[in-house]
């Protein structure tokens, strides 16, 4: 079960695609990961500022991002897996420390058609709940 709490829900169908947008106004981020939360949190990518992305398997091959401080990571070839809370966090690395922002844009809820149920609870509160 997943508790949302936010307006951006995004339906998609299996094969399809999604953009998810990311920003920032702090200078000096040196880094944004994409995360994604269904059971539990898991990372999609990071993108380092000077070194370039790396994601993970489940999504090795269909990320595509352009930008940094107004990234935007389009997801391809989506499954009924990737249905989940999106969202992203930018770091400022400070030498042994490192300087959390939050996204300016929120999360995102995707779902994938397939096998969840979507209940609206009210205008910012969703659940989803696998008929499986």
């Amino acid at each position: 079960m997943i508790l949302f709490k936010g307006s951006n829900v995004e339906w998609r169908r299996v094969g399809e695609k999604i953009v998810i947008t990311c920003s920032t106004d702090k200078p000096n981020q040196s880094a944004v990961y994409l995360y994604k939360n269904y059971h539990q949190r898991q990372s999609v990518f990071y993108l380092l500022k000077n070194e370039g992305l790396h994601c993970t398997v489940a999504y090795k091959y269909r990320v595509e991002v352009t930008g940094f401080n107004k990234l935007r990571a389009t997801i391809s070839n989506l499954t009924v897996d990737d249905t989940g809370v999106f969202w992203c966090q930018y770091l400022r690395h400070d030498g042994p420390r490192n300087h959390e922002t939050e996204n300016k844009e929120g999360e995102t809820l995707l779902v994938v058609n397939g096998k969840y149920i979507f209940i609206l609870i009210s205008e910012i509160h969703f659940v989803i709940w696998s008929k499986i």
